[in-house]
């Protein structure tokens, strides 16, 4: 599954950290991908552009592992 987001307010910020702060303009597009490695895994990558603040895209992924837990959000 490919998930986009763009139209983000200019008031909010994408935390990246406790002390980081990613700078964004209206520009900014975040693009997710979930693949299925397994019955338990998901692959979980994202991208984020926004070529009017920086000059390459910024990637990265993680593995996501089924839980059968309670999760409280």
């Amino acid at each position: 599954m490919v998930v986009e987001t763009t139209n983000f307010h200019l008031c909010q910020s994408v935390r990246a950290g406790i002390r980081n702060q990613l700078i964004s303009t209206d520009a900014l597009k975040v693009t997710e991908r979930f693949t299925r490695v397994s019955a338990q895994d998901i692959k979980y990558e994202f991208s984020m552009d926004d070529p009017a603040v920086y000059s390459e895209v910024s990637r990265a992924e993680t593995p996501m592992r089924k839980n059968t837990d309670t999760i409280c959000e």
